[in-house]
């Protein structure tokens, strides 16, 4: 069983994560035959990853980590920042409110998937701190 079937929400992760390599990518002006030559790929497979044909690995995130001078988790949580880190939403859930959390989650991933909607870097990671943010405000009686 593929990845993509056990967590259906996969798909628009991996997919913002390679959106996010291509951006960083075209941010610091680096060809995709530059960058297949500084992480040791060659240029259609460093295409192939930002287009989502073919997988990505961490030692490609590692690798356009390194040549863009970013953290890993500039990639896979580009809208996070130190701070943001610091107030993470899920820290403060109990495991029955991160349940809750998933599974709605994972309807919200759906929806988006049955109507051929896609999120993007930013816009995922604003979806997931939402979601956190309404279970938590639902215990404190917001």
């Amino acid at each position: 069983m593929a990845i993509k079937e056990v967590f259906p929400e996969y798909e628009l992760f991996e997919k913002s994560v390679a959106a996010e390599l291509r951006e960083q990518r075209r941010k610091h002006n680096i060809s995709l035959k530059e960058m297949g030559e500084k992480i040791g790929m060659h240029s259609n497979t460093v295409g192939k990853c930002e287009n989502q044909g073919f997988g990505l690995g961490l030692d490609i995130i590692y690798g356009y980590a390194r040549v863009c001078n970013r953290p890993v988790s500039a990639f896979t949580n580009p809208g996070e920042t130190n701070d943001d880190a610091k107030r993470n939403p899920l820290t403060d859930l109990t495991e029955e409110e991160l349940k809750r959390y998933s599974a709605v989650l994972q309807k919200l991933f759906q929806v988006f998937s049955d109507e051929q909607l896609n999120l993007s870097g930013e816009c995922l990671y604003d979806a997931t701190r939402l979601v956190a943010k309404a279970v938590q405000e639902q215990r404190l009686g917001n």
